[in-house]
């Protein structure tokens, strides 16, 4: 039977439901549920994916993790954004039963009729009590939810989290650590930028960081290193 788009909300409306460990979260959206607990808020989404060479619906189950705090992350995307005052993570529990992001094959759902939406149901019922409970769960302090996005997204992605959670020092040294150690990407200009409205840097130690990061690789590195060595030691003379 062809697949009915119409149908999937409802059903895994029905599965969530079914589940007595999300029966106190709220519905919100066509296919989103939420805990509204604070000091982390939690989601769980069905989400509907367009691929630009698939002619089935794409459907993946995305984890949502939301912290109130007026940092707005350097990069924002499907894994880290902010709006309306929070701060939310997202990380997709893949068929393969690992949490990650969504990919063609292992990480997502093709579904082409009535008989894969069925099958998928069946298997997200097993993967909400092996993987997606046990996630959210192990989510529930501010200190584990920090090692798990530190863990998750790494520097310096991760670091908004780490400056709304543990605040600018933290965040200062996770950054400068990062360009000390030789960055596998050069750093764009947004993070700089960045690292300066919230006070993580000067103006003048982020131009020039931005300098070196446009010179050949030996120079970008050493010159980082350099600039990063006499910020530390700058760092330590003002708390001596």
């Amino acid at each position: 039977m062809t697949l009915d788009t119409k149908s999937i909300a409802p059903k895994f409306a029905a599965l969530i439901r079914s589940h007595a460990y999300f029966h106190k979260w709220k519905k919100k959206g066509a296919r989103a549920f939420w805990n509204l607990e604070e000091p982390i808020s939690k989601g769980a989404e069905l989400v509907l994916f367009k691929g630009s060479f698939e002619k089935n619906q794409l459907v993946g189950l995305g984890l949502h993790l939301s912290i109130v705090t007026t940092v707005v992350p350097w990069l924002q995307g499907t894994s880290i954004s902010w709006k309306n005052g929070r701060l939310q993570t997202t990380a997709f529990v893949l068929r393969n039963g690992q949490i990650g992001e969504p990919s063609l094959g292992e990480g997502v759902w093709s579904l082409g009729s009535q008989h894969d939406l069925d099958s998928m149901m069946r298997g997200l019922s097993g993967l909400l009590d092996s993987v997606a409970i046990p996630f959210l769960e192990r989510s529930k302090s501010i200190q584990n939810y920090l090692n798990w996005c530190q863990s998750y997204f790494e520097v310096p992605t991760s670091l908004p989290i780490t400056l709304a959670v543990q605040g600018q020092r933290a965040a200062r040294n996770d950054l400068l650590d990062w360009l000390l150690h030789g960055p596998d990407s050069r750093p764009r200009k947004d993070l700089f930028d960045w690292a300066v409205e919230n006070k993580l840097l000067t103006q003048t130690a982020a131009a020039r960081l931005e300098l070196a990061s446009i010179q050949a690789k030996e120079q970008f590195l050493q010159q980082t290193r350099s600039i990063v060595e006499e910020l530390r030691a700058a760092e330590e003379r003002r708390r001596s």
